[in-house]
């Protein structure tokens, strides 16, 4: 009959609509979960950008190694990434609406470099602070003085060590409690050279040389005798 026809087919294109719209909403929430899998991606390496930096300046701080800026540029970026868990929390949309690369991944990424060059003054000051730095033409000299060969030699093995972290900081405490060992280790070994049966002006000229040369005021007759006694007096430097 007619009208049984027109049910039939009623029926059926109603079928077909719910079966069209299901798949555009499939479509739309497949397209979604891209959006948003793809605002997860960014934050993600938002995070990656400044976790290195954050566990370096969490190591300083724990340290004692106090840094100019005091972290602000890591502290912005923590601001950054919790408004981006407010709006979610209020709008999910919005994390999806929202072009989080040019909003938050690049206002982070601009708190980076300021970050990194604190980081890297604060490195500096601590390593010059720490490292005894003996040039080498002091070392080669002393190393001609009878009873300073062998700490000569260890003072350069030392020496070596400690500086592969002049340019590249400990990114652990267990590096940077390498790294003090060693310092520390080569300090005691200038000392010792120091503690030698050597007159208090001599000792005195020897300390100031390591700070990268010694002023005229300490090269006084008794340190000079030594000096040529030891045929150091061309290679010794002072300071103006």
């Amino acid at each position: 009959m007619p009208e049984d026809r027109t049910i039939l087919l009623t029926t059926k294109a109603s079928h077909l609509q719910e079966k069209v719209s299901a798949l555009k909403d499939k479509k739309r929430r497949a397209g979604r979960r891209k959006d948003f899998e793809d605002r997860r991606k960014t934050l993600e390496s938002a995070r990656d950008d400044m976790k290195p930096l954050a566990k370096k300046r969490v190591l300083f701080a724990s340290n004692g190694i106090p840094c100019e800026h005091e972290g602000k540029g890591i502290r912005s970026s923590i601001d950054e990434i919790w408004e981006v868990q407010n709006r979610f929390e209020e709008d999910p949309d919005w994390v999806i609406d929202t072009d989080l690369r040019n909003r938050i991944l690049d206002r982070i990424r601009g708190h980076r470099r300021p970050t990194e060059r604190s980081l890297e003054a604060a490195w500096r000051n601590y390593y010059k602070q720490k490292n005894t730095r003996i040039s080498e033409d002091l070392l080669a000299a002393l190393e001609e003085v009878d009873g300073f060969e062998a700490d000569v030699q260890k003072i350069r093995k030392l020496s070596s060590k400690v500086s592969q972290w002049e340019h590249q900081p400990p990114s652990s405490q267990s590096g940077l409690d390498r790294f003090e060992q060693r310092a520390s280790a080569l300090r005691d070994a200038w000392e010792r050279i120091e503690e030698q049966d050597l007159s208090p002006d001599v000792k005195a000229f020897l300390s100031a040389t390591v700070s990268g040369g010694a002023p005229l005021k300490l090269v006084t007759t008794e340190v000079r005798e030594w000096l040529e006694e030891h045929d150091l007096l061309d290679r010794a430097t002072v300071s103006l």
